[in-house]
């Protein structure tokens, strides 16, 4: 079992309370940067990787000029309560990569990313104006080696990708979202489908958030929805 441990400090009225947040893959690869966890799965084609999107890194990737709307008179960090995964597919092989779908499934219930065409009912609110989500929602062309959000710098390590499928040797990225707030994902499946040269596959990322919080000297566990003591 692989752990990831991302620490968030949150303020409570109580005064220094600490949140600290597991994502748990319990199949896969991962490693860890900047408090991020980044899961992966290597594959005859190449590699696949997802990230969860957080407030640090959703302010990260909300200030580059890259999404940038052409009509931003202003800018806001404030993280819609949706979840947001970064997406990375690096494409090694001699034949181009299509991704036909990709699901959050949560207790059987399995739920699509939210479409392109969906973004006006989603993010009408004022406060997310500055954002061009139609080019958050899109592929770009990585060309660095950096795998985590806040490392990218996105305005100079990725181009405009305009393809739909990923080409050999390409490194694509795109961030997905999904219609569920993310203090209602514990127990969960991305899965995405994958084709490429005749071959289709099924790439499942198993993953299971935890919570703890820690306030004067004591640790509080947080998992499915209970709190126990520990």
């Amino acid at each position: 079992m692989l752990i990831f441990t991302a620490p968030v400090f949150l303020l409570s009225c109580s005064g220094g309370d600490r949140i600290i947040r597991n994502t748990i893959d319990d199949k896969g690869m991962h490693f860890f940067r900047r408090g991020s966890p980044i899961s992966y799965r290597d594959t005859s084609w190449g590699r696949i990787f997802i990230e969860p999107l957080d407030c640090r890194s959703w302010k990260h990737i909300s200030g580059a000029k890259s999404y940038t709307a052409s009509h931003a008179n202003r800018r806001s960090f404030r993280l819609p309560p949706l979840a947001f995964f970064q997406l990375i597919i690096s494409n090694s092989s001699s034949s181009a990569v299509t991704i036909p779908s990709i699901h959050l499934i949560q207790n059987d219930l399995f739920t699509a990313p939210i479409p392109d065409r969906q973004i006006p009912e989603f993010f009408h609110s004022p406060a997310y104006q500055s954002l061009d989500f139609h080019k958050l929602f899109a592929y770009r062309k990585l060309t660095s080696l950096r795998r985590s959000v806040r490392d990218i710098d996105y305005d100079t390590e990725t181009e405009e990708y305009k393809e739909e499928e990923v080409n050999p040797g390409i490194t694509a990225l795109r961030i997905i979202t999904f219609e569920c707030p993310p203090s209602k994902l514990k127990d969960f499946i991305i899965r995405i489908d994958v084709e490429w040269n005749g071959g289709k596959k099924s790439i499942d990322f198993n993953l299971r958030k935890e919570e703890y919080r820690q306030s004067e000297g004591f640790m509080i566990k947080r998992n499915a929805g209970k709190l126990n003591d520990n």
